[in-house]
């Protein structure tokens, strides 16, 4: 069963994102994460494993870098672009209704003017910000909401502590104690 779908624009940020499926693997089990390069053997038609893995994944993780919204040198941008395989998936996910995590890799930020209509919802997801010198500590918050989603449900995270642990910030939003939270946010933060 496919939990983790990670979506990457491989010219933006493709070692993060296999970094990610990595983390993951080791925290779930690499059956339980979909990354298209590794979850899709060699000479195989790849429209419709990737579409199966979006029918059956849980969550959707898309890994966003300053290159993401690039244009190419002819001023088009792939997101802007019905058949972009990363705007395809991000849609599908969206549609299909289940949670959608931006993970934003450095400064990067989301503004619903720059994204194509079907996917100005994203930049009203709660996101991650993470720092690739810092990525490992970063992704801790990741790692704790997807255990929450898949492994606890409803009743663990009411059954999970919510007071502040000593130096510690309750967050609602992920429902435990972090004193990370100024890596996490929305567009209002």
């Amino acid at each position: 069963m496919t939990d983790f779908f990670v979506s990457y624009r491989t010219a933006d940020q493709a070692v993060t994102a296999v970094y990610l499926k990595h983390v993951l693997s080791e925290r779930f089990g690499a059956r339980r994460v979909f990354l298209d390069n590794t979850a899709i053997p060699l000479g195989e038609h790849f429209p419709p494993l990737i579409e199966k893995a979006l029918e059956r994944c849980r969550v959707l993780i898309a890994v966003i870098g300053p290159k993401w919204l690039a244009a190419d040198e002819h001023g088009h941008r792939r997101v802007d672009d019905p058949a972009d395989w990363v705007r395809r998936e991000i849609a599908r996910a969206l549609d299909r209704g289940i949670p959608v995590i931006p993970l934003l890799v450095g400064d990067v930020e989301l503004d619903v003017a720059d994204l194509p209509a079907e996917l100005a919802s994203l930049a009203s997801r709660q996101y991650l910000q993470i720092r690739l010198r810092a990525l490992e500590h970063d992704v801790e918050p990741l790692i704790d909401r997807l255990v929450e989603l898949v492994e606890e449900g409803p009743e663990g995270r009411e059954a999970s502590g919510s007071a502040p642990a000593a130096g510690g910030v309750a967050n609602n939003f992920y429902g435990h104690t972090d004193a990370r939270h100024s890596t996490f946010g929305n567009q209002y933060n």
